[in-house]
């Protein structure tokens, strides 16, 4: 049961490294270039996270380093109550709507454009996967003690809700505790815990600062 679940956590850990490199350095920051097909690939990815879509993940983001801390900030815990700034205003619809002027770069790609509108199906994709290898891994390596529902739970359902904190952590943790090792119109903070959880190559109050 313990190697099964230090599995399914090296799982957890490479999907939140996955979604920090695409919707976070690539989609919303521009930070690198990919080709098309990748860029694709990488939303794909990015969207099984049930973290909404590249193209709104990207809008929402580049919007947050405008306002960041400041009126319109939907996630900053100095406009809101640190529960709010953490996970209640992803669950409400004021977060919903994609800031299309915030992307013009992405809203030129179809593909990505359908992938926004339709993050569902590579929700589906991803949990379906889960499944079939942990059936697979059931039937060709029993010895490992894993199945289909088990896959499941640890690689889908818990790892989804563990990436969410890790992400909320960011609004609002990093906006709290840590040190501001530079002065910034925001309260953004470098938190060592959440940059080693989250697998962050760069710290909040730094990348506020760019």
């Amino acid at each position: 049961f313990f190697s099964s679940r230090r599995r399914h956590t090296r799982l957890q850990g490479d999907w939140s490294s996955d979604v920090c490199s695409s919707d976070l350095r690539y989609f919303a920051h521009k930070a690198f270039q990919t080709s098309r097909w990748f860029q694709w690939l990488w939303g794909f990815i990015g969207s099984a996270a049930a973290q909404k879509g590249p193209i709104w993940w990207a809008a929402h983001h580049r919007d947050h380093h405008t306002l960041s801390d400041q009126p319109g900030d939907l996630h900053s815990p100095v406009q809101h109550s640190f529960l709010w700034s953490h996970m209640g205003w992803f669950m409400t619809y004021d977060s919903s709507p994609v800031r299309v002027q915030r992307v013009p770069d992405l809203m030129k790609f179809p593909e990505l454009v359908f992938l926004n509108n339709n993050t569902w199906i590579p929700i589906v994709v991803w949990g379906g996967a889960m499944w079939a290898l942990g059936a697979a891994l059931q039937s060709w390596a029993p010895e490992l003690g894993t199945n289909g529902p088990q896959m499941l739970v640890w690689g889908f359902v818990l790892s989804t809700v563990f990436l969410y904190h890790v992400t909320y952590c960011i609004n609002s943790l990093a906006h709290v505790i840590g040190s501001r090792r530079y002065e910034t119109t925001d309260q953004s903070r470098n938190n060592r815990s959440e940059e080693h959880t989250s697998e962050l190559q760069s710290p909040c109050n730094l990348v506020c600062r760019l």
